[in-house]
C-alpha cells in the first residue's frame, strides 16, 4: 500500500479531474486540475444508455459512503487554442470501488442528474400529448412509465453527460 505521501503529485493536462458537490456549474479556470491520479480512464457514451466513466485511480484508502466524501467529478479536456478546456462528464460515483485493498482502485460515475425521473416524466408526457402518438399503444398499467410511453414510438432516450439534460432522438432519421 502507498502512503499518501509516497503518491505521486497528479500532473494537470490535457485531461482533468475534479471533485465537486451536486449541481456545480462547470467552470474551466476552476475546474483545471486533477485531484487525483488518474492511471486510465473509459468514457461510454451509448445511444440510449445512461453515459458512464470508468476511472482507474490511486487508491485514497477513503470510505465512498462517508458524507463529508465528495461523490461528484467533473471530467474534462484541454483542447488547446482557441476552445481552451472543454467538459467531457460530469456525474456522480455509482459503485464501491473494486479491490479496495489494491494501490489502485476503478470507480464508476453516471451522467444521472438528481431530477432525473420528473426529467424523464415530464419529458415523455410532452410528447404523448403532442398528438404524435396514440395512447392505444401504451399498456394501461404502465401509463406513469416514462420508459413505457418513450417504447410506444420510434424514439430513445438521450442524455446529455455535460448537462445531465434528457432529450429524445428519433432512431429513424
Amino acid at each position: 500500500m502507498w502512503d499518501s505521501a509516497e503518491l505521486p503529485t497528479p500532473v494537470a493536462g490535457p485531461f482533468y479531474f475534479a471533485w465537486c458537490d451536486p449541481g456545480t456549474a462547470f467552470n474551466s479556470s476552476v475546474h483545471n486540475r486533477m485531484d487525483e491520479l488518474i492511471f486510465g480512464f473509459e468514457l461510454t457514451l451509448a445511444e440510449g444508455q445512461i453515459p458512464t466513466l470508468m476511472i482507474r485511480m490511486a487508491n485514497r484508502y477513503i470510505d465512498i459512503t462517508n458524507p463529508s466524501v465528495k461523490t461528484w467529478a467533473w471530467f474534462s479536456f484541454d483542447c488547446g487554442s482557441p476552445h481552451g478546456i472543454v467538459p467531457l462528464f460530469y456525474g456522480r460515483v455509482v459503485s464501491i470501488p473494486n479491490d479496495i485493498q489494491n494501490t489502485q482502485v476503478e470507480y464508476v460515475f453516471i451522467a444521472r442528474s438528481q431530477d432525473w425521473l420528473s426529467q424523464k416524466s415530464a419529458l415523455a408526457w410532452a410528447y404523448i400529448n403532442s398528438d404524435f402518438i396514440d395512447p392505444i399503444w401504451i399498456d394501461n398499467t404502465r401509463r406513469a412509465d416514462p420508459d413505457a410511453l418513450i417504447e410506444a414510438t420510434g424514439l430513445a432516450w438521450e442524455i446529455n453527460p455535460r448537462t445531465l439534460q434528457w432529450t429524445l432522438s428519433d432512431l429513424f432519421s
